[in-house]
């Protein structure tokens, strides 16, 4: 399904994702299994940031978190890739944007968005910007399914 290549773990999980989208089944189950993969991967980090993001004892408290929500929002916007992919299909709207509510909920639920990450605002404005499309759409008539 997906070669092996020398980079790190987390390019190749999006690489083998998005090479697994090749079909309509098998993006959907890519997209039905996106939002667990990344609450797993936000509670292994917070499970393990004094090993992942260790710092002097002054800082530790602000900085593992900071490292954690980092990790964690860069992690998002990887998957946002993959589906960005998936929608351009324009058969898994409804899927796609599911997928994306999900993974908003998750960094709700893990309290991993703050206004001074930079990653963070670019990858809500994107997916703000693209709700706001598919909302003055479907309220002029149009399909966007």
């Amino acid at each position: 399904m997906c070669e092996d290549h020398p980079t790190d773990q987390s390019t190749t999980l999006f690489e083998c994702l998005q090479t697994a989208c090749s079909s309509l089944s098998e993006s959907q189950a890519v997209l039905s299994i996106m939002p667990r993969i990344f609450l797993s991967y936000v509670q292994a980090v917070k499970r393990h940031r004094g090993v992942l993001f260790s710092q002097t004892s002054k800082a530790i408290g602000a900085g593992l978190n900071d490292g954690v929500n980092t990790a964690s929002i860069r992690f998002l916007m990887n998957c946002e890739v993959v589906i960005a992919s998936v929608d351009q299909s324009g058969e898994t709207h409804r899927e796609v944007w599911d997928t994306r509510f999900r993974l908003l909920e998750g960094v709700y639920e893990e309290k991993l968005f703050y206004t001074q990450q930079g990653g963070a605002l670019q990858i809500l404005g994107t997916i703000i910007q693209g709700a706001m499309y598919m909302l003055k759409h479907s309220w002029q008539g149009r399909s966007v399914y």
